[in-house]
């Protein structure tokens, strides 16, 4: 008999300490996805946009982020962990605030609408490649930004 008692103690212990959650939220999140556009091209300056996204990484709920700056515009598409979409107007406030408050000299443009992400995503590779130029690049960050003020 005693020695079932020690099995389900154990047992317990086990269980108890497994199903612990480890609440430490100071850790980078290593499972975001993004690119930092390279410098390389000097007419199409990328900085603030790879800054953007280096200072979203640290969110947990962010799983893909996407940004691509002009002179004056900065516009920025995130994709959300599929659970925290309930808070999603609250995300992307919070969010927006932070970036317009670290970048003053932008007009920051928020998203996190699947279309404009995938745009976002093809305009990016397109300056990664050296395939657009900067007139060209403020010609479709405005079509962007006009497509999100859209409601459907």
């Amino acid at each position: 008999m005693s020695s079932y008692r020690i099995f389900f103690i154990i047992g317990l212990i086990i269980l108890l300490t497994a199903c612990t959650t480890d609440n430490d939220t100071t850790q980078k999140n290593d499972d975001v996805n993004y690119t930092n556009i390279a410098a390389k091209n000097n007419e199409i300056s990328q900085s603030a946009a790879n800054a953007a996204k280096e200072r979203l990484r640290k969110h947990d709920e962010i799983t893909n982020i996407n940004a691509v700056n002009t002179d004056k515009i900065l516009l920025i598409t995130v994709e959300l962990h599929h659970n925290k979409r309930f808070r999603l107007a609250k995300i992307r406030k919070n969010l927006k605030k932070e970036i317009s408050k670290e970048f003053p000299d932008y007009k920051v443009e928020f998203s996190t609408d699947k279309k404009i992400v995938i745009e976002l995503n093809k305009l990016e590779k397109r300056i990664e490649e050296k395939d657009i130029s900067k007139d060209k690049l403020k010609k479709e960050v405005k079509h962007l930004v006009k497509l999100m003020k859209e409601q459907t």
